[in-house]
């Protein structure tokens, strides 16, 4: 190869994590909790000032139950998938909120990416090979388990007729 020509390198793998919406996130919870104990806080006064100060005791009360709501949505993680694609094999990993993993292996050639409607509404997305099948995309909203279907089913085409990834 001559120095002044380019290298083009062909991209042989595919890797997507699958990550769940978060609500809020730490820093958001703490603006939300300051902003909503300032107005507290201020209403707290105003309630004082006018003689009903046993209010205020509800306001606490309700701030706590806020705080402890925000923290325990924080404190359930689902966790995330990964999955990697490459031209002989489709690995999948599914690691859970307290980061134990399983990890499911296809073969790229004989593996399809299913998306089927669930009876009660929804959809359900599966890797199925072998007359197995793997459920997978837990963490995605339908709409994405729809589109990221598509997305891996065009990814597995490529890697079958040997397109890069």
């Amino acid at each position: 190869m001559k120095d002044n020509e380019p290298e083009t390198q062909e991209v042989t793998s595919f890797r997507a994590v699958l990550h769940p919406h978060s609500v809020i996130g730490p820093k958001g919870a703490t603006v939300f909790m300051l902003a909503v104990s300032a107005i507290s806080f201020v209403a707290g006064w105003m309630f004082l000032i006018l003689g009903i100060g046993p209010v205020i005791a509800f306001l606490l009360v309700a701030l706590v139950v806020l705080y402890a709501g925000l923290r325990m949505c924080q404190a359930i993680d689902p966790g995330y998938e990964e999955i990697e694609l490459t031209p002989d094999r489709l690995t999948l990993v599914m690691v859970d909120g307290k980061g134990e993993a399983q990890r499911f292996e296809f073969n790229s050639h004989w593996v399809r990416v299913v998306a089927a409607e669930r009876p009660g509404g929804g959809t359900r997305l599966v890797l199925a090979s072998r007359g197995e099948e793997t459920e997978f995309g837990l963490v995605l909203d339908d709409f994405e388990r729809r589109e990221f279907a598509g997305i891996l089913s065009s990814k597995l085409l490529d890697a079958r007729t040997g397109k890069p990834l």
